[in-house]
C-alpha cells in the first residue's frame, strides 16, 4: 500500500522552496475565500434582518397608520444594507489585491 506522500515524493523533493511557496499561496487564497464567504453571509443576513424590520414597520403602519415610522425603518434598512454592500465590496477588493500582490519569495 502506497500513500500519497510516497507516490509524490520525487516531485516534492524536486524543489522544496517551490512546493512551500505554492502551499503558502494556497493557504492565503483559502483564507481570502473564507473571508469573502463570511462577507457574503453577512450581506445575506443583513438583508434578511432588513426585510423582517420592514415587515414589522409595515405591520405597524397597517395597524396604527404610522407612515413616518415605516419610512424611518425603511430608510434605516436601506442605509444598513448599503453599508453591508460596501463591506462586501471592500473585502472582495482587499482579498483580490492581497492575492495579486502575494509574494512567495522569502
Amino acid at each position: 500500500m502506497t500513500n500519497n506522500l510516497d507516490s509524490t515524493s520525487s516531485a516534492n523533493n524536486a524543489d522544496p522552496n517551490t512546493n512551500a511557496s505554492a502551499k503558502s499561496y494556497q493557504l492565503v487564497a483559502q483564507s481570502a475565500a473564507l473571508a469573502l464567504q463570511d462577507a457574503t453571509d453577512n450581506l445575506r443576513n443583513t438583508n434578511t434582518v432588513g426585510i423582517a424590520a420592514i415587515g414589522m414597520g409595515l405591520a405597524n403602519y397597517l395597524t396604527n397608520g404610522n407612515e413616518e415610522a415605516l419610512q424611518s425603518v425603511a430608510g434605516q434598512v436601506k442605509a444598513i444594507n448599503a453599508e453591508a454592500v460596501n463591506n462586501f465590496n471592500s473585502i472582495g477588493t482587499k482579498a483580490s489585491e492581497m492575492l495579486q500582490n502575494y509574494s512567495t519569495k522569502g
